[in-house]
């Protein structure tokens, strides 16, 4: 269930990273390169280092830091973004993924 829930935020960030992205400028072609290139970028540092089948995983603190800083990049674009008033919430979900995936990959 715990894999489920934590896959489930991970796609939720991404979604609010691509969220920003849309809908940040008004020219349409910039708004479609951030709406794409800024989630794939963060689906690729996440595929190199973070996701769990990858050769090159970090562990310890380095994935922390690593989960800390993707997931406080989703949350600024959730805030710079028209759904400002989700931003909290969000990072406290996943502060509370990161902190619990800590824990439980000891």
């Amino acid at each position: 269930v715990y894999s489920v829930v934590r896959f489930l935020n991970e796609v939720a960030c991404i979604a609010m990273v691509g969220y920003w992205g849309f809908g940040r400028y008004e020219l349409k072609s910039l708004r479609f390169v951030l709406g794409i290139a800024a989630p794939l970028a963060i689906l690729l540092l996440w595929a190199s280092w973070g996701a769990p089948a990858s050769a090159n995983r970090l562990s310890g603190l380095p994935l922390f830091a690593l989960e800390l800083g993707i997931y406080a990049v989703c949350c600024l674009c959730l805030f710079f973004s028209p759904l400002r008033r989700l931003a909290l919430p969000a990072g406290i979900v996943c502060l509370f993924m990161a902190v619990s995936n800590a824990i439980l990959s000891r």
